[in-house]
């Protein structure tokens, strides 16, 4: 039976200690009375058990939203416990070393199989305060539910105003910041990949571990610098003909990181900067709800305004952070169970279940699409859409080279993304391997003459806002395929900026 969440519950908090490696080095004790211990011997079965995932699995099953959140220093375990190992990510082996991702996703599938219910995945990293889609090239999607700024109070503009006049600009001031506040916030524009074995999942978290933003430095050898989430959704038919969803949130933080430690240079160093700022901006939403303040600083950073339901909201949510046992990191181990403790004063709301007709569902996103399709067309009349300069002083061979150039661009990449896949799936031949290398041979040579044609001006790159309005009719339009038992459409994106494409190529 699913379990139904109480009206007001607090976060589950738990602890998990990474080993040393130096039987030389003094150890931390680690203690928190606030939940579980995981010590360094428990493997990663055992984390899945005693952090309650079957309950939450459960209660997913049911309609109600899932958080799991691993928080904790940079190089302490987060990506191996929400993954796993990198080299265990293979669909006929190393399922012992699967982390809390593909373990779920793998119980969930058995739990949905021969029923007609739906389970859809998508990934998104948040990077120098922007979004990202892990699946989908990482082209840039946009937070929907009002503006990406975080609200704040202008003291100045009150100065003028008599006593009574600024008491009345501050309450609808105060008011405007709780309305904000209120707002849903949701990412809207990610790929959506429908997912129907294990198979599928091992396919995507590989995708995710190869896109997402990673860099080494002296205290993690392979540091993820971006704050990685992963959305499953589940749709289940009700037998009154409605449909029920929910969703469940793996959450992989960006490891805090002292710079003086760290020894971060350059972009390591402002990544780390951005990462801690986030980091801080998280311990203030967090201690506002621990303190049940009225106004909760959500959209002070896009973390927290990613995170939201799963904070404070109507989702039920796990924390598990990540320490080190090792002595020289006594101070960060200190600070995370700090946050750990803080977490537990977090009380979610009561659990509602997202219950819709089906009609009602298909329209409320036919009217989400009529509206983005309107926007998207006011953004191309602005010019926002980038493209072909069609001015008389450019000549028609130009702009015909151009998508001729383009088109063979396209051809072999979509050879390069099929013959990769084919040795994925199947396994490596000579032949594949052959067809591999030319095939990415052509596309460095296209991508260069586009990079030189944009470059002098003849084509122009859709700005951000453009290809995140794009990027969310594509996901409306697929979501409404799905909710109408039709094969999604597949999305090619050829609005790339190829200079960019090219520099980093080479």
């Amino acid at each position: 039976m699913p379990t139904r969440p109480k009206k007001s519950f607090a976060c589950s908090v738990s602890v998990r200690v990474k080993p040393k490696f130096d039987d030389s080095a003094e150890s931390t004790d680690v203690r928190f009375p606030g939940g579980a211990v995981f010590g360094p011997e428990e493997d990663q079965g055992a984390v899945y058990e005693s952090l309650g995932m079957p309950s939450l699995i459960d209660s997913f099953m049911g309609g109600y939203d899932i958080t799991v959140l691993a928080y904790g220093q940079t190089g302490c375990g987060k990506t191996h416990t929400i993954f796993g190992p990198p080299q265990y990510l293979g669909e006929t082996h190393g399922h012992q070393e699967w982390g809390m991702f593909p373990r779920t996703m793998q119980t969930v599938l058995n739990r949905i199989q021969g029923t007609p219910a739906t389970l859809t995945l998508s990934s998104v990293e948040l990077y120098f305060g922007g979004c990202f889609d892990l699946l989908n090239k990482r082209n840039p999607v946009g937070i929907s539910g009002g503006d990406s700024g975080p609200v704040t109070c202008d003291r100045f503009k009150f100065g003028t105003l008599t006593d009574e006049g600024r008491a009345k600009a501050k309450q609808r001031e105060r008011a405007k910041r709780q309305k904000s506040s209120d707002t849903l916030l949701e990412i809207s524009g990610q790929m959506e990949v429908s997912v129907q074995s294990i198979e599928d999942v091992i396919r995507v978290a590989k995708t995710v571990e190869a896109t997402r933003s990673t860099k080494g430095h002296s205290l993690n050898h392979r540091s993820s610098r971006s704050h990685c989430v992963v959305f499953a959704v589940l749709t289940q038919p009700t037998a009154a003909g409605q449909v029920m969803t929910s969703k469940f949130l793996f959450v992989d933080l960006a490891g805090s990181e002292r710079i003086k430690r760290s020894n971060s240079t350059g972009v390591k160093a402002k990544e780390a900067m951005s990462i801690n700022t986030s980091l801080v901006v998280l311990n203030r939403v967090v201690q506002a709800l621990g303190k049940h303040s009225k106004f909760i600083p959500y959209r002070d950073s896009p973390l927290t305004r990613v995170l939201k339901n799963g904070l404070g909201g109507n989702s039920r949510t796990a924390f598990l952070i990540a320490v080190d046992e090792h002595c020289r990191n006594a101070e960060e181990t200190r600070c995370s169970l700090e946050f750990g403790s803080r977490c537990l004063m977090v009380k979610s709301k009561k659990g509602a279940r997202r219950v819709r007709e089906v009609g009602a569902s298909s329209e409320l996103l036919k009217a989400k699409l009529e509206e983005a399709e309107g926007a998207l067309s006011l953004l191309k009349v602005q010019g926002r859409g980038g493209g072909l300069d069609m001015s008389v002083g450019v000549a028609q061979a130009s702009r015909d080279a151009f998508i001729s150039n383009r088109k063979r661009y396209l051809r072999f990449k979509r050879l390069a993304e099929e013959t990769q896949a084919q040795i994925d799936y199947v396994g490596t031949t000579p032949e594949l391997e052959l067809t591999l290398f030319k095939a990415n041979k052509e596309v460095t040579v296209q991508c260069g003459i586009l990079a030189r044609m944009q470059f002098s001006g003849l084509w122009t790159p859709p700005q951000r806002v453009y290809v995140q309005k794009q990027a969310e009719i594509d996901s409306l339009k697929a979501q409404i395929a799905r909710l109408n038992g039709d094969t999604p459409p597949v999305v090619v994106n050829a609005d790339l900026d190829y200079y960019a494409l090219y520099k980093r190529l080479n």
